[in-house]
Formats: structure tokens, C-alpha cells, sequence
């Protein structure tokens, strides 16, 4: 059994905000978001599943943190490669009123104690990979949540630390786990 508390939730506030944003039903004219009852629907929808996600883990962790994108400093180092180009925005979306439901929404998360995390330059996965560092080097155990499958790598076991990543996956309900988990698990 996982110890109670002690694991910090690392939330990918990008994946969480898309995953959130591309199930709610889409307006036969016009473009979504554009009215204020279904950017009501988003934020609704953003704080319920949340709550959720969170109240699935809440006999493990002791603190939640969200990331969240920003500009991604590859663009600039690798203008040419045109980095993530063939992602095109949904113009059937109004992405104004993503953001500023999504900034409405965060500042809410800080009012409740939530650690909200960004750095201009990097995007939220690089964000949890330095939060997950961070942890890891201060001896303390955390949970990355995200669909992401990239960040499956984050999984580790620090042994001078005595500390570990587990990345959990929303879309599979799966917690992924280094080898010897449960050894490191019986011997605390």
C-alpha cells in the first residue's frame, strides 16, 4: 500500500485544459465560447473534474501543484523547424475566451491553495520535469498527471534521495511505477 500523504500531484494544466475543452459539445453555428452560457460549461466543467482528479488521490497527496504553458523557448532557439507547425488552431474555437476562462480559472486554484507554475519560455511538461526534479532532490515523492505519454520518462526512483516519480494516466486510469516499487514501498 502507498503511503498516506507525501506525494505532491503534478498537474499538465495543458493537457488538463485540452482534454477538458475538446469533450464539451460543439454549437451547430458560430464558434464555441463565444456566449457566455458555454464559457460558463468550460469552467464548470475545468473545476468538477478537477475536484475529481484530486479527490481520487487525496489519501496520497499532501499538495497540488498545475503547470501551465508557456511560450516554448524552442520556437526561438529553432525558428526554421517550425516546432509543433503542423498543429493548426481549431478556428471553430474562440481561444480568447480559452485563456482568459483558463487565467479566471487558475487565479481560483491559488484562492484554494493550489500551486499554479509557469515560466515564460518553457511549456508545462518542462515545468513538471523541473518540479519533479525539484522534489525528487528535497526527498519528497510525486505523482505526475497527464495523458502526455511522453512523460512516462519522468518515472524514477532517486535512491540517494530515497524519493520517487509516478506518472498517472487519466485517459488509461494507470499509475505507472519504476521496477522495485513495491520493494521501496515495504522497506518504508
Amino acid at each position: 500500500m502507498m503511503k498516506k500523504g507525501g506525494h505532491t500531484l503534478l498537474i499538465d494544466g495543458n493537457y488538463f485544459l485540452h482534454s477538458r475543452l475538446f469533450v464539451l459539445p460543439r454549437p451547430k453555428q458560430g464558434r464555441m465560447l463565444e456566449d457566455d452560457d458555454s464559457r460558463a460549461v468550460l469552467m464548470r466543467k475545468l473545476a468538477i473534474d478537477l475536484a475529481s482528479e484530486v479527490r481520487k488521490m487525496r489519501d496520497f497527496i499532501d499538495k497540488v501543484v498545475v503547470t501551465v504553458d508557456a511560450r516554448s523557448w524552442r520556437k526561438d532557439l529553432y525558428p526554421e523547424a517550425e516546432y509543433k507547425g503542423t498543429r493548426k488552431p481549431d478556428s471553430k474555437i474562440d481561444w480568447g475566451s480559452v485563456y482568459n476562462i483558463y487565467e479566471e480559472f487558475q487565479a481560483i486554484l491559488q484562492k484554494h491553495g493550489v500551486v499554479v507554475h509557469k515560466i515564460e519560455g518553457a511549456e508545462a511538461d518542462d515545468v513538471l520535469f523541473g518540479w519533479s526534479t525539484f522534489l525528487n532532490n528535497k526527498g519528497k515523492n510525486c505523482i505526475v498527471w497527464s495523458g502526455d505519454r511522453d512523460l512516462i520518462q519522468l518515472v524514477n526512483y532517486s535512491q540517494p534521495n530515497d524519493s520517487y516519480t509516478l506518472w498517472y494516466s487519466p485517459t488509461q486510469k494507470s499509475l505507472y511505477t519504476f521496477k522495485d516499487f513495491n520493494k521501496v514501498l515495504n522497506k518504508k
